[in-house]
């Protein structure tokens, strides 16, 4: 194995676990309505629908968003991660959710399509 071999497989590695890590902290931000951290989360010029982009209209939709529920729990499960190059890359999350909705506990489970893309490293 050459050193750029093993470069780039330590990179894929470390990208790897770096994934892994942001739906674990996506959890974290989304049941602590830490709208700062969720929104850290993604690229700069997030698409986030109705023609909108940007944090500032992701942030906007997080919030309307966590307002109907009273706490969440989120259980993060499987998640299998493809490669499209070395910076790009997509994702499934396997997630248990439990919402409290007016006093009530409901549970979801669900899978999140994600895109993965390294910006300035």
């Amino acid at each position: 194995m050459t050193l750029e071999e093993m470069t780039e497989r330590i990179d894929r590695i470390e990208s790897t676990e770096s994934i892994r890590q942001l739906a674990y902290g996506y959890a974290l931000a989304v049941d602590a309505r830490d709208l700062d951290a969720i929104v850290a989360l993604y690229v700069e010029d997030v698409r986030v629908g109705g023609g909108c982009s940007g944090r500032d209209a992701l942030r906007a939709t997080f919030d309307a968003s966590l307002r109907q529920f009273t706490a969440s729990v989120h259980h993060v499960t499987n998640h299998l991660i493809e490669f499209l190059g070395p910076d790009d890359a997509t994702g499934l999350v396997g997630c248990r959710v439990e919402h409290e909705v007016g006093g009530q506990w409901v549970t979801a489970s669900l899978v999140y399509h994600d895109r993965y893309v390294r910006r300035r490293g």
